[in-house]
């Protein structure tokens, strides 16, 4: 190949270059044209007010994008815009896809300041902007918008000021005002005249004295020679230029310093109390009456006449005041004073004379309290009857507990006579012993049988049936009993521990069941002038209404029933729902048979003859129950001697209660 060839080769590969080159960059001015049509936004930049408008810089705080004069050329989705200017805040704006083609910026003034301040001491001058009240002291210091203000400052002392200023933006306002004290006059006048004036520690002349003064506070004291120094701090104002003074001098005044033992007592100066006796300050030559007091102490009074200017020390030394103490109470009882154990009573002691509270108490009776104050004149004495709860409430005419339920009750004071059936009686069995036995304590007995509703609200439970209670066992009767006599306030009758019958407290008057010979002496004997065979008297024939017993209606369940007798119930019926005993007790012949307080033995007793207050055997098989019931259908068992034994609840078996007197 020869040299002409090769040039023409080498420039075919030139302009194939040049080629090359020239389609890269058409390729990349189009890309860039596209880009600039459809991803580039413009956004015309409008600053405020029109004096940061032409000094306003602008930059990206973020996004991608940039700033020409006052458009925005937007390539990101989202930019921050950062606007400053000379004496102005800078402001920054968001914008968005959403944003419009113009965004306003309103760049606001950098603020002026004021600073006032005075010399001197003018802790009270106060400041005020455009007459509204900004500061107290003597300096005040603000940032505002520029504009115009009026500033102005007041002092008590001195004339008021104001100035009117323009606030600059990025300028300090200093203002230091010269304050022109205001003319005042003091006038210091005293009784007796011709005293010493001191103003501010330095002497000004006598009384009466007029001078003038420039307005501030001052410090004045007028003395005479015995007499008592009188100080007072004067304010002369803008307000109150001229301040007048008239005193009157009090003489120098006398002194007690006392010792007082004990400490804590009361001391009297004239009759009023003075609490500080270190100094006590007198009027001079004048008679005083000084006593000092504490309970249980003799009080010491003294008379005391002191000169001007002296102080007279003196010691009050108080003598005990104590007196004997008797205290007894019936029963004996335990006995506190001032809420501590005192043991019990009786009680003989020496205490001093004070209020003391005293507090007799015994479980079963009602606390006497009493407040007693021992004197060494006389013997101090308290004799305490004690009341049951019971008893106390009787006499307070407050109704018992059993009454609030509806148990009444008929007293009776039993009699000597024979219980049990003769061998001649129809019916007798074996187990009907015949005893001798009398009674020396009158009791209570409920007029009828307790009812379900009674028995519940011992169980905690609520009823309002009036039929008589039943199904319960033995237990649970004298259980009943003792939680009535909680209730009431008695001593309980049965000795129950950890759920088990241990035995009685006979002397106690709390409820109980009856025994057998008391059951048996309401049924046969009572109010009768001898003993019948049944409650209604010794006939066999059952009278009309004489209980509710097991008549006609039961005649499909049993063979033995009382035949032409009809009472109107075929299970039991409402207490009292047929006519009273003798004694004006409900159902003892019938409805439902009745729990009795004895064991239950078929022995005869050891003692038949001279017996007092039976409570029957202590120990038996079960326990005694008396009187018919709703199914009773035979004669012989409705009689007052039938006795019947169980050891557990049954459902014609209730109870009534009795307590002694």
């Amino acid at each position: 190949m020869n040299e002409f060839d090769s040039s023409i080769r080498q420039a075919k590969k030139t302009h194939a270059v040049r080629n090359a080159i020239a389609g890269v960059i058409l390729v990349l001015a189009a890309i860039a044209l596209i880009l600039w049509l459809v991803v580039i936004e413009a956004f015309t930049i409008v600053v405020q007010p029109e004096k940061a408008r032409n000094i306003a810089r602008f930059s990206l705080e973020s996004g991608i994008g940039y700033v020409s004069g006052n458009t925005l050329y937007k390539i990101s989705g989202r930019v921050v815009l950062l606007a400053e200017a000379d004496k102005f805040i800078p402001s920054t704006a968001v914008i968005d896809n959403n944003s419009q083609p113009v965004v306003n910026i309103v760049l606001q003034p950098v603020p002026g300041e004021i600073k006032g301040s005075v010399q001197g001491e003018h802790g009270e001058t106060a400041w005020f902007l455009d007459s509204e009240l900004k500061q107290i002291g003597s300096e005040y210091g603000v940032s505002l918008k520029p504009g115009n203000y009026t500033v102005g400052i007041d002092s008590p002392h001195h004339q008021v000021e104001q100035i009117d200023v323009e606030v600059k933006s990025g300028e300090v306002f200093a203002w230091e005002p010269q304050l022109v004290a205001i003319q005042g006059q003091l006038n210091i006048q005293s009784t007796p005249s011709d005293a010493t004036v001191f103003i501010d520690n330095e002497e000004a002349g006598k009384t009466p004295l007029v001078q003038n003064v420039e307005a501030k506070k001052y410090s004045i004291k007028v003395e005479r020679t015995g007499f008592e120094p009188t100080t007072e701090v004067i304010d002369v104002t803008r307000q109150r230029p001229e301040a007048l003074r008239r005193y009157n001098l009090k003489p120098l005044s006398a002194a007690l310093s006392l010792t007082l033992e004990p400490a804590g007592g009361t001391l009297l100066v004239d009759n009023k109390v003075v609490n500080d006796s270190r100094r006590i300050p007198l009027d001079s030559n004048k008679q005083h009456v000084v006593s000092y007091q504490k309970p249980g102490y003799f009080t010491e009074t003294k008379t005391y006449s002191v000169k001007a200017g002296q102080t007279i020390s003196d010691a009050f030394k108080l003598r005990e005041n104590i007196g004997d103490v008797s205290i007894r109470s019936n029963p004996v009882a335990s006995l506190t004073v001032n809420g501590r154990s005192a043991g019990s009573t009786p009680f003989n002691q020496k205490l001093r004379a004070v209020d003391y509270k005293v507090v007799i108490s015994k479980p079963g009776y009602r606390s006497v309290e009493r407040t007693i104050t021992p004197s060494s004149e006389a013997k101090t004495t308290l004799d305490i009857q004690l009341l049951t709860e019971y008893e106390a409430r009787r006499r307070e005419g407050k109704p018992s507990v059993a009454q609030t339920m509806g148990i009444q009750f008929v007293q009776v004071k039993p009699t000597a006579f024979s219980m049990g059936s003769k061998s001649n009686e129809k019916g007798r069995r074996r187990n009907e012993f015949v005893k001798e036995v009398d009674f020396t304590r009158s009791i209570y007995v409920s007029r009828h049988e307790i009812t379900e509703s009674q028995f519940a609200r011992f169980k905690g439970a609520s009823s309002t049936s009036n039929l008589p209670a039943s199904d319960m066992s033995w237990f649970e009767a004298i259980r009943f009993c003792n939680w009535l006599s909680e209730q009431e306030g008695l001593p309980k009758f049965y000795r129950i521990q950890n759920g088990r019958y241990q035995g009685i407290n006979p002397s106690a008057n709390g409820f109980r069941l009856p025994t057998e010979a008391e059951w048996e002496w309401l049924a046969r004997k009572g109010k009768r002038a001898t003993e019948t065979a049944f409650v209604w008297g010794n006939s066999e024939k059952l009278p009309e209404e004489a209980g509710n017993f097991g008549d006609e209606s039961i005649k499909s369940q049993t063979a033995l029933y009382f035949k032409d007798y009809d009472d109107g119930y075929a299970n039991k019926a409402p207490v009292g729902s047929f006519k009273a005993d003798r004694l004006g007790l409900y159902d003892l012949a019938g409805n439902v048979s009745e729990w009795v307080h004895d064991s239950y033995t078929n022995q005869p007793p050891l003692k038949a003859q001279g017996l007092v207050d039976d409570f029957g055997s202590p120990r038996g098989e079960g326990h005694v129950f008396k009187g018919g019931h709703y199914l009773n259908g035979q004669i012989q068992d409705v009689r007052a001697a039938y006795r019947e034994p169980s050891s557990s609840p049954l459902p014609t078996l209730g109870f009534r209660i009795v307590r002694y007197e």
